[in-house]
């Protein structure tokens, strides 16, 4: 948002001094007054002033048409602001006082002004001009307001800047290896007459005569030409039952108020089909999604080779509140997912068939931040609570409710190479959940393995990656009605490559890699039911490991992660295992 900060050079540390403002171009007063550009709602600019204690700034001047204006500079007495004002097709310097009255214009013709600034003793006013054709640096003497030349450069010179002791001049030259800082004496007394007047306004042609109207034939907007997919992308996976092959792809309109997402696959060990489809229509506030989804699963708490086909489908309403620095939004969710059994379990431990008929309500509040180098977002934090709810009134076999919620947090690591920072990040992710319900394994939290999710939303929104994950365990091995979590990251960049394959819909950016650890447990917090928690005691587990990942670009607009890693579980059990896994995407 352009707003102004005060640097303190001998810690490095910084101080906000601006909020929302789109402020730039800042010059400072001897009692810390603040001068500077501040473009106003609407497109336009305005000279700002912030007076010192002062809780909002005012404008010192705006033009009534609307042209622009920049670069202001106070005067050494701290009365008087230097600027640039566009007006008539050229840019002048122009003076205004403190107080807001008294406009004084140093310049009025065609040339191209610039870089006003003063000198300490105030008695000249220079600037950077292109009056004789090329760019030069000019004085204009306040006293008799005359204008003196004081450079004779051949290609340009800018930014003109007297030292303190008004004993040098520092300015920006142009030369055949490009911009270069130079500096002479600041010696009046070799100032040149500036005799030369620029060239005079070249008369404007009048302007063109419309078109007829049916060459450029107003009509309804129809996104469909748009809409249709512009790339795709083969991919592997698995389900409850071994690998998946399928394509992903996604498409949204010219004026974006439709998009979606889909994946496509074939089981090769289950025989089945299963998919992905995400639309959302952003034509309305809130944003409405609806989504469908089939794919092999197991079920918590179920017995070994149990397996299930789910069948899902929900709408969405997602209402986003968001800020430049933050963002808020509130979704409300219905569901139905059928549940029906696809491999019975070994030990007959198999949950029953049906429907669920679910009702979610979330919210979701990031602040976090990642950068052109990052490999991960190094800044802020991220906050998610959802409460879900199914009940028989809602058409749903089961009755139970969930509350979970996660937070994670990332801390830019302060090391550097060359005064350039190396982007190294601790990120860490805590999550918790409880449920309460019909004792059906329909509403449990399990925890074990790594869970990729559904593909296209791990694939596209990575801050949605999968929470119940516990690397280093066999999937599953842990289920409850109650959940905590916690994973530790340590991110850190090894190579930037910044190249793709002739003109495939695959561009890798950067490779970088994890050390991470996951400790967590899902438990029977309550003694009654099915389920009795004197079967189920709380002990945490342990498990580390590391990553190696790709950032790459998919469907030239698409950046995600494609991540292959191996963890093993800090403890002596059946269901501590060497867990090696590959997936694509949802990286929190």
């Amino acid at each position: 948002m352009q707003d102004l900060y005060a640097l303190d050079p001998s810690t490095g540390s910084t101080e906000r001094l601006t909020r929302g403002l789109r402020a730039s171009e800042p010059d400072v007063a001897r009692d810390g007054a603040l001068a500077f550009t501040w473009r106003r709602p609407g497109g336009g600019t305005a000279i700002g002033l912030l007076e010192p204690g002062a809780a909002a700034p005012r404008a010192l001047f705006a033009d009534p048409e609307g042209e622009p204006v920049a670069s202001p500079r106070f005067s050494p007495s701290g009365e008087q602001v230097a600027f640039l004002h566009h007006r008539g097709g050229a840019w002048d310097v122009r003076i205004v006082a403190r107080h807001g009255a008294a406009l004084i214009d140093a310049t009025a013709d065609r040339a191209f002004d610039r870089d006003p600034a003063w000198s300490p003793d105030g008695k000249y006013l220079m600037f950077s001009s292109d009056r004789s054709g090329i760019f030069d640096i000019y004085a204009l003497r306040l006293a008799d307001r005359t204008l003196w030349q004081v450079t004779n450069v051949v290609l340009g010179a800018f930014e003109p800047e007297v030292s303190p002791d008004g004993t040098q001049l520092a300015f920006v030259t142009y030369g055949p290896g490009g911009y270069d800082l130079a500096r002479m004496p600041f010696d009046p007394a070799t100032f040149v007459p500036a005799n030369r007047a620029p060239s005079a306004a070249v008369p404007r042609p009048p302007p063109s005569r419309l078109p007829p109207e049916e060459i450029y034939p107003v009509r309804p907007y129809d996104p469909l030409p748009t809409l249709r997919p512009h790339w795709w992308f083969p991919y592997a996976n698995t389900d409850a039952l071994g690998t998946t092959v399928g394509v992903i792809t996604s498409g949204y309109d010219a004026a974006e108020r439709h998009d979606y997402q889909a994946a496509a696959w074939w089981a090769i060990d289950s025989r089945q089909p299963g998919w992905d489809l995400v639309y959302t229509n952003h034509t309305l506030y809130p944003d409405i999604s609806l989504t469908t989804f089939r794919d092999v699963e197991t079920a918590s708490g179920a017995g070994p080779g149990y397996t299930e086909r789910a069948v899902q489908g929900t709408v969405s309403a997602s209402f986003p509140f968001s800020q430049v620095e933050r963002s808020h939004r509130i979704a409300l969710q219905y569901e139905l997912t059928h549940f029906a059994m696809n491999t019975a379990a070994l030990n007959g431990d198999n949950p029953p068939d049906g429907l669920i008929a679910a009702a979610s309500l979330s919210y979701v509040y990031s602040d976090a931040r990642r950068f052109v180098r990052s490999v991960s977002s190094e800044q802020g934090q991220r906050f998610a609570l959802t409460a879900r709810v199914a009940a028989k009134p809602l058409g749903s076999n089961f009755t139970f409710g969930q509350l979970s919620s996660s937070y994670a947090r990332f801390f830019r690591l302060p090391w550097r190479k060359g005064g350039v920072p190396l982007h190294h990040v601790f990120a860490a992710r805590l999550a918790a959940g409880v449920a309460r319900g019909d004792f059906s394994e329909r509403h449990l939290f399990s925890l074990g393995g790594f869970d990729a999710s559904d593909p296209v939303r791990s694939i596209l929104n990575p801050v949605s990656a999968p929470v119940r994950i516990l690397r280093g365990f066999a999937g599953g091995a842990f289920s409850g009605e109650a959940f905590v979590l916690g994973t530790f990251e340590y991110r850190f960049p090894l190579l930037d490559i910044e190249t793709g394959a002739w003109t495939l819909p695959i561009y890798l950016r950067r490779l970088h890699a994890s050390a991470f650890s996951d400790v967590g447990e899902a438990w029977m917090p309550f003694d009654d039911g099915r389920f009795r928690a004197v079967n189920h005691p709380f002990q945490l587990h342990a498990g580390a490991g590391a990553e190696l990942r790709a950032e790459v670009v998919l469907g030239y607009v698409l950046p995600t992660d494609v991540r292959v890693g191996c963890a093993h579980g800090l403890e002596k059990s059946s269901v501590s295992i060497l867990d090696c896994y590959a997936a694509l995407g949802g990286v929190f």
